[in-house]
């Protein structure tokens, strides 16, 4: 049985910019889904001091526009997959207004941040490697620096948020686990809540390739639930680091999630990524 949840939120809107400040910086989203990950990017930051003031663009592919102008060290986050990590062309990679955006990001920036080193194929075809060599940082440094335990599960089922195509309603109609409930168009808070009153969260590709939605992997972390996914893109491995779909063994899901937390806070930490960033 699969259950919808649909929920209106009006500061969530396509195309209005939202600005969500910290200490000392500012993450600026102008797409729901962008506008929930610089939230949980938020989240992942607020601990930090940092040196200078910094402005994070999130979604290179993005319009800013006049938001270009801020004074504050200028950090491009680009979010697409392109490319998956056997180099197979993903469905953005031919989106002319996409790379327009992005070259206008480069431009724009100190510093660009791609969540995936599996990118360089799309900056290279399309003659902007240049300016990735001088500005680019590559590597999923979403995380806390601190290890989190897995909070205890009271609900059975998993949730699964995203737009529903045919490869992915035909991987629920045979998947083998817990209930799946399906949530679209919901965002922030929301979404926690959503995310906290479920045994994890269930990661399916829209298109086949190995891949990482790192999105949705922070907003499952974030909320200590384990991830339930297809092939992820290296670092990330099968029955290690998350809960293969294919066999979903949800009872291993503390020992999983231990795993996964162990190698993100200390790899893959926000930290590591401003240590990279020139101040």
């Amino acid at each position: 049985m699969l259950n919808f949840f649909r929920f209106k939120n009006r500061h969530f809107r396509k195309k209005i910019i939202s600005e969500f400040h910290g200490s000392n910086f500012t993450f600026i989203a102008d797409h729901p889904i962008l506008k929930t990950f610089a939230l949980d990017l938020l989240y992942s930051l607020k601990n930090y001091q940092l040196q200078r003031p910094i402005t994070f663009y999130v979604g290179a592919h993005r319009t800013f526009s006049s938001y270009w102008t801020k004074n504050n060290l200028k950090v491009a986050i680009q979010t697409e997959q392109f490319c998956d990590s056997n180099g197979q062309r993903l469905w953005w990679s031919d989106n002319s207004e996409f790379t327009v955006n992005i070259k206008k990001s480069l431009e724009n920036c100190d510093v660009f941040w791609d969540l995936s080193q599996h990118n360089m194929p799309f900056y290279r075809e399309n003659n902007l490697d240049g300016l990735i060599q001088t500005k680019g940082v590559f590597g999923p440094y979403v995380f806390q620096n601190k290890p989190k335990k897995m909070r205890t599960i009271s609900k059975r089922h998993i949730i699964f948020c995203g737009t529903l195509n045919h490869r992915r309603r035909d991987l629920i109609k045979n998947f083998q686990g817990p209930e799946i409930k399906i949530v679209q168009r919901v965002y922030g808070e929301t979404l926690d809540k959503l995310i906290d009153d479920s045994a994890g969260v269930l990661n399916l590709h829209f298109a086949d390739g190995a891949y990482t939605e790192l999105p949705r992997v922070l907003s499952a972390y974030n909320r200590s639930r384990v991830l339930i996914s297809e092939l992820l893109a290296s670092p990330f491995i099968p029955s290690e680091h998350y809960i293969n779909v294919s066999n979903c063994e949800i009872d291993k899901a503390e020992k999983i999630f231990e795993n996964f937390s162990s190698l993100v806070s200390d790899q893959y930490n926000f930290e590591k990524l401003l240590s990279e960033i020139s101040f």
